[in-house]
């Protein structure tokens, strides 16, 4: 009986082994590109990408600064400052809250009640809170500014006995105001809506007097709804 021989690879398995070594290739190829766009990632691209994330999680407030008063020699105020309320509602959240109810089986209509106790408070057209209610893309729509503290406490004590806390919101701003009316006007001279000196001292000394505005940056979930103060930053 003749001894069993090996018999020598064919063109079969040095085609298998190629193969073999083209895929081995490939897949330490994608994993260096793999590695390298992560250390990139991490690296180079790191602070453009975290600005991208703190951006779609944060919104920012703007806050007026407070113009600077305009004395006599005497110290007595000639133009100075009150402050007034912004009331503005986030129709997302609004929505939100009125979506859950409606998986709780309670039969409220927020936005109704939002718009009836809103437009008698600060004496706004029904219509126009509902159709800024129905905007619900949005996170703050204004409703009325200028509001006075009274109306604002009485603005409060509904939000408070309604709940509304995260859907209707009172912004603090500050309004010009001349104790001596019109004493001296045409020198002192006055502002615009904006705050913006557009005559007198007010206009000359503009730019001392506007000061510099803030930030509130907040956090938000996903739906929009603010955190936690903790993540709440003033600037």
């Amino acid at each position: 009986m003749k001894p069993k021989q090996n018999r020598p690879d064919g063109p079969a398995d040095g085609l298998t082994v190629r193969r073999a070594g083209i895929l081995a290739l490939t897949v330490t190829g994608l994993l260096a590109i793999l590695l390298i766009r992560i250390l990139i990632l991490q690296t180079v691209e790191y602070d453009r990408y975290q600005q991208k994330v703190i951006d779609q999680i944060t919104t920012q407030t703007e806050v007026a600064a407070n113009r600077g008063g305009i004395y006599d020699r005497n110290g007595v105020a000639l133009a100075t400052n009150i402050t007034t309320y912004r009331i503005f509602i986030s129709p997302s959240s609004i929505s939100d809250a009125q979506a859950e109810m409606k998986r709780n089986g309670e039969n409220i209509d927020l936005g109704g009640m939002i718009a009836d106790g809103l437009s008698e408070l600060l004496e706004v057209s029904r219509d126009f809170v509902l159709q800024e209610v129905a905007k619900t893309r949005y996170l703050d729509r204004t409703v009325k500014r200028n509001v006075s503290e009274e109306t604002a406490d009485t603005v409060r004590a509904f939000i408070k006995e309604k709940g509304l806390q995260r859907m209707v919101y009172l912004q603090p701003t500050s309004t010009r105001y001349y104790p001596r009316s019109t004493l001296a006007s045409h020198v002192i001279g006055f502002t615009g809506s904006d705050g913006t000196g557009l005559y007198g001292l007010e206009n000359y000394y503009n730019q001392l007097l506007a000061g510099t505005n803030g930030r509130i940056i907040t956090a938000r979930d996903a739906r929009g709804n603010e955190m936690p103060y903790e993540y709440e930053e003033y600037i």
